[in-house]
């Protein structure tokens, strides 16, 4: 199963550093997880099914396919029209499925962070 892990990673263009902050995890325990160093625990494999869509089956006995296809023909008019990956369009599922409170607090969380990062800083020095 190990190999299938990594599999995934490379499938959607995503170096450790990338998938394993994603999955909150470290990198050095995703590194481990995909060299068979560590043992794969059920709720990593929850989690990596549930954020990137990945087929449980596949990724617990390599049979079938590796992502589950969403059925949403706007997602996949989207996915088409610019161009996005598994990851992209679970994104967008993800958010859409949110209730709107949590779309709210999501977006609230995203404008002030920008604030933040486009504020200018000053030197006391």
């Amino acid at each position: 199963m190990y190999n299938r892990i990594k599999k995934i990673r490379q499938s959607l263009k995503l170096n450790q550093a990338e998938f394993s902050k994603l999955l909150g995890m470290g990198q050095s325990t995703l590194g481990m997880l995909e060299v068979g160093k560590r043992e794969i625990l059920d709720r990593h494999i929850k989690t990596i099914c549930s954020i990137f869509n990945v087929n449980e089956t596949w990724l617990r006995t390599g049979i079938g396919e590796m992502f589950i296809e969403p059925d949403d023909s706007a997602i996949e008019h989207l996915a088409k029209t610019y161009n996005l990956d598994k990851f992209d369009q679970q994104l967008l599922l993800t958010y859409l499925e949110l209730p709107k409170s949590d779309r709210a607090i999501l977006k609230k969380y995203i404008l002030n962070l920008s604030a933040k990062i486009s504020a200018p800083t000053f030197s006391t020095n």
